[in-house]
């Protein structure tokens, strides 16, 4: 528990250092732990600078994110680990898909899920800082006022009426567009994450590791309504979640 401890407080003084240690230990559960947590925090975190307080005054609502903490996690481990592996064993071929995943499976989603909870620690912080300084209250009134060019744009470009009235809805609810300004952040933070974690596993190239971490998330953007229906049908299934449970433990 402690050498976990101090690989969790590497991120803040030698993150490449604390990825090389995870990625050789290759211990999926304990980082898989941390990442949840991690996601908990970060969830609580930014309701609270956003400023809904209605979240904390619903132990319902509380429940619902911490199950949605842990589905999170399901596209990381499912969808975005396993075609890292396959992109990435398309440019340095090492065996066949099978093989790759038993090979590299537990130290690649560890340390993508190490780079994960970095994110989540760095995005905290980045959250609380521009509260305190007043920073978050000027981006999102911006982002507010600047909604009607926003819509003008999607209609110009066609723009069908359901995305303009949700677009509309959108920026006149400050909370989401605080939520959206939070994500957006995180997103590129993980994004800069993953391409360490990649580097760091694969000991490729910038430019290849680039590559790899690019043409695998637009597969994962791509097939989002794919791998969406099939994570409901998964989640509604204990059997289904146990079995799926049992397969990531066999890698």
């Amino acid at each position: 528990m402690t050498d976990w401890l101090r690989l969790i407080a590497m991120i803040f003084y030698a993150p490449v250092r604390g990825m090389r240690e995870v990625r050789d230990r290759g211990a999926l559960a304990p980082m898989m732990l941390c990442a949840y947590l991690s996601q908990v925090l970060y969830i609580f975190t930014t309701q609270w600078l956003s400023g809904n307080r209605a979240f904390f005054a619903r132990p319902t609502g509380v429940a619902s994110n911490l199950f949605q903490a842990a589905t999170s996690l399901l596209p990381i481990a499912i969808v975005l680990v396993p075609l890292i592996a396959l992109v990435a064993n398309v440019f340095d071929r090492k065996g066949s898909f099978s093989v790759v995943m038993q090979q590299e499976y537990a130290s690649l989603a560890s340390v993508v899920f190490y780079a994960f909870v970095a994110t989540n620690v760095a995005t905290i912080i980045i959250a609380l800082f521009l509260r305190i300084t007043g920073i978050q209250a000027a981006l999102v009134a911006n982002l507010i006022q600047q909604a009607p060019q926003s819509i003008a744009v999607w209609r110009s470009m066609g723009a069908s009426a359901e995305w303009l009235a949700f677009q509309q809805k959108f920026f006149n609810d400050p909370l989401a567009v605080t939520a959206a300004l939070f994500l957006s952040t995180k997103l590129i933070l993980f994004a800069i994450g993953t391409l360490m974690a990649v580097k760091e596993v694969f000991r490729a190239p910038l430019l290849r590791t680039i590559t790899i971490v690019i043409l695998s998330a637009s597969v994962v953007i791509l097939a989002a309504p794919v791998w969406g229906f099939l994570f409901h049908r998964v989640l509604a299934s204990p059997f289904l979640l146990l079995m799926l449970f049992f397969l990531l433990r066999g890698y």
